[in-house]
């Protein structure tokens, strides 16, 4: 019974005190909106907890530089993403991102491109008529949390 009671103790306290996933040094994201007719265009890089963010909405131009004061921000969106399953899809990586010489032309749509752990990851939201149920919810949780750390930078 105590062997019962101390496996029982173990598995709860694993659960409990779980580290948050750490951010890896060669963390890297871009994302891309262009909403089409609707006036909203965005552009998001963020490279080793620094960056820059680019918007257009409703005639108002943003641009704001993300520093080491906003790599707390940039290491909770990244757990975001790591808790939704981002880092679990099963995503081929883009060449028009592999290749940084060659031009990439956005057709309009949201486009996430992240490398984290030397893997690259790229999803687009075309991509979803391709996934299964369960890994395109992934996806546009994904794209929800990277809109929601964007928005917060509009005002």
């Amino acid at each position: 019974m105590k062997t019962f009671i101390i496996i029982l103790f173990s598995i709860i306290a694993s659960f409990t005190f779980a580290q948050k996933p750490k951010m890896p040094a060669d963390f890297r994201l871009e994302y891309k909106y262009d909403a089409g007719m609707f006036p909203l265009r965005e552009d998001l890089k963020l490279f080793s907890g620094n960056g820059t963010y680019k918007a257009y909405e409703n005639g108002k131009d943003f641009e704001i530089k993300l520093t080491s004061k906003n790599k707390e921000e940039i290491q909770e969106l990244h757990g975001k993403l790591s808790a939704c399953g981002f880092f679990r899809l099963s995503l081929k990586a883009d060449e028009r991102y592999l290749n940084p010489k060659e031009d990439i032309k956005d057709k309009g749509s949201k486009t996430i491109y992240i490398v984290a752990s030397a893997k690259h990851y790229f999803l687009s939201e075309d991509d979803f008529s391709t996934m299964d149920k369960d890994q395109a919810a992934v996806a546009k949780k994904a794209f929800e949390i990277v809109q929601e750390f964007t928005k917060k930078y509009r005002k």
